[in-house]
């Protein structure tokens, strides 16, 4: 009897060497303690045997797993294809990190994605606060962009653009220029999250748009500069007409010789130069930053 309850409780090919050891050690001791002693050991090892079993999984339920989890890669593979937003705001921010390469993540990420939020919703601090943007537009840009460096170094910077276009060969995605679709640039302008937009002025690229992000904006007042935008007349107007940014931004128009200023353009504009030399210009600007941005000379 011994030796069928044993039999019962051994799954697997070694039961009847086992219960042929157990029978024989039992005829020969006379069912002495030893041949117990052997049994109960066997049958200790037989249910550490069997719980060790119950908690493996089984061959198919293996196979299962490793199908579904192959389908889920499929499908969250799919997904991140078809979702081309999160590629641009994942691959800006990377640029962002590595262009600024802030000490404090969470800060900087923090005052990154505050810009995306659009303007059903409360503007995000370094959008509240600060000095206001400068917009420059006119003639001259070039040379009064090139005296403003010089005067006030590493203190106006140009934020990063958004375009239609196609990438030039030279161009860096999210460092020089940033570039998406006519799609999304469209959903974005409506959304509240541009400052200022309008038609490309580059050669060979009519029908394509143009722009700045509140969130390149808020990324260069973050950094403690001017944001400095050198745009086309009517991005200028657009500019300083977004209510989505405080202070206002401050614009300046750069009228030429042969070009006064003319009545419309003084409601339109903050400041209008008009000097018949670039020294003449250059230093009237400078007064102006002066005047309008103390704390820029006072640090400079």
């Amino acid at each position: 009897s011994f030796g069928l309850a044993l039999f019962a409780q051994i799954p697997n090919q070694s039961t009847i060497t086992i219960l042929f050891y157990c029978i024989r050690k039992s005829t020969v001791c006379g069912g002495s303690s030893d041949s117990h002693n052997v049994a109960s050991k066997l049958m200790e090892r037989t249910n550490r045997s069997r719980k060790h079993l119950e908690n493996v999984l089984c061959l198919q339920e293996i196979c299962h797993l490793n199908d579904r989890k192959v389908a889920l890669k499929e499908d969250n593979f799919k997904y991140l294809i078809g979702q081309m937003d999160l590629r641009s705001i994942v691959g800006d921010f990377t640029a962002a990190i590595l262009l600024e390469k802030p000490t404090r993540i969470f800060s900087f990420a923090s005052e990154h994605f505050a810009a995306l939020r659009t303007s059903t919703t409360p503007s995000p601090p370094m959008l509240n606060e600060g000095v206001p943007a400068l917009v420059v537009t006119g003639a001259r840009q070039l040379q009064v962009l090139d005296a403003l460096n010089q005067q006030f170094p590493g203190k106006f910077l140009s934020p990063v653009m958004t375009t239609t276009r196609p990438p030039h060969r030279s161009e860096r995605p999210g460092i020089t220029m940033n570039f998406v679709t006519l799609e999304m640039i469209n959903a974005d302008i409506r959304g509240g999250k541009y400052l200022e937009s309008g038609a490309s002025a580059e050669v060979g690229c009519k029908g394509e748009l143009i722009g700045t992000t509140l969130e390149a904006v808020a990324r260069i007042r973050a950094t403690g500069a001017v944001p400095l935008l050198h745009v086309s007349y009517e991005r200028a107007v657009s500019a300083r007409m977004c209510g989505n940014i405080k202070p206002t931004p401050y614009a300046i128009l750069v009228c030429s010789e042969n070009e006064p200023p003319q009545q419309e353009h003084r409601s339109s504009f903050d400041k209008l130069i008009y000097a018949r030399s670039l020294d003449q210009v250059i230093a009237e600007l400078v007064a102006v930053i002066k005047a309008k941005f103390p704390t820029v000379v006072r640090a400079s």
